[in-house]
């Protein structure tokens, strides 16, 4: 696999690979031990096994651990255990989302929790908290002629001593119900984001979220493993108000523009979950380069699709204004 700039290889073989950025070692079980506090949610702590110490992520349903991830301290190895039932999909997206946060940070590697599409060569950067309504307006720009480069995890580089780029990452387009249907989409005929192995099977679904195809033109070269993409501009989007019948955008300078951004700079998952320190010279450039808007949008899903559809008409106008 190759993903975030990042070779990874997977195996059951106990030695690292020296070809690989990232080893991941999986295997199965027939019981996996402990519990979770609450019901469908990752738990993250550090643990010591045979004098290595392992940052340990566990996945499960019903307050029960369905899988568990664990990541070495410098990030270059991760192992993985599972109930049979979970399907290999589901551990690859969990390693390449939630997991793949853990690893980022730990090889010291800047990356936001955020959406990045891509558009005649340039990026955009889409950040909030859940429910803002990143993938509405990622699925809208989509149908603006954006191509998605990655859903919830961008690793972002500086291509130069001043240019900021995001590279591709896991393209899948996660919508919840309501708001595919609120976009003309029918729910009954996405696909779920997470797969079963057995006939009723629903402990898996740690979400409800729904799969909607990716528009990926041919020419933007998004499965090449040296693609990169300049950051024209970056959305940081406020909670849905219920106040408002239309989106709201400001624009963002000096160090307003830096602590929205780091807000969704990625952290390490031990205290005191401080940013990579690779971070602080990629945002001083960062800013300096992109347009950077604070959005809110209408708590309202008959809106929502028309308020995204009016952002991308905005954001359009302020990238032809900026090149």
């Amino acid at each position: 696999m190759f993903h975030y700039g990042l070779s990874i290889d997977e195996g059951e073989a106990a030695a690292l690979s020296a070809n690989a950025d990232v080893s991941w070692f999986h295997s199965w079980s027939d019981a996996m031990a402990g519990d979770l506090q609450d019901v469908d949610v990752a738990a993250t702590g550090p643990i010591l096994e045979k004098d290595k110490t392992w940052i340990q992520h566990d996945f499960g349903t019903g307050g029960k651990v369905r899988c568990r991830f664990r990541v070495s301290l410098d990030g270059r190895v991760v192992r993985s255990s599972a109930l049979p039932s979970v399907a290999q999909s589901n551990l690859r997206e969990l390693l390449l989302e939630p997991v793949m946060r853990t690893v980022l940070y730990r090889l010291n590697l800047p990356a936001f929790h955020a959406a990045a599409l891509v558009n005649a060569g340039e990026a955009i950067l889409l950040m909030g908290p859940k429910g803002a309504g990143k993938s509405t307006l990622s699925a809208v720009l989509q149908r603006s002629g954006w191509s998605l480069l990655a859903d919830d995890l961008v690793r972002v580089i500086c291509c130069d001593e001043s240019t900021v780029c995001a590279l591709p990452g896991l393209r899948r387009n996660k919508l919840r119900p309501d708001s595919l249907q609120a976009l003309g989409h029918s729910p009954e005929t996405a696909q779920e984001r997470w797969a079963k192995t057995l006939p009723g099977d629903f402990e898996e679904q740690w979400d409800e979220k729904l799969l909607l195809p990716a528009l990926i033109p041919e020419d933007e070269n998004l499965e090449d493993e040296n693609s990169s993409f300049r950051i024209a501009a970056a959305i940081c989007l406020l909670p849905r108000s219920l106040s408002l019948a239309s989106p709201q955008i400001r624009k963002l300078s000096g160090q307003s523009a830096v602590l929205h951004l780091a807000r969704h700079l990625i952290r390490d998952p031990l205290p005191p979950n401080a940013p990579p320190l690779a971070a602080g010279r990629m945002m001083s450039h960062l800013v300096s380069q992109a347009s950077v808007l604070e959005l809110q949008m209408p708590d309202n899903l008959s809106l929502l699709g028309q308020s995204a559809e009016a952002f991308a008409k905005s954001l359009q106008l302020c990238l032809t204004k900026q090149s």
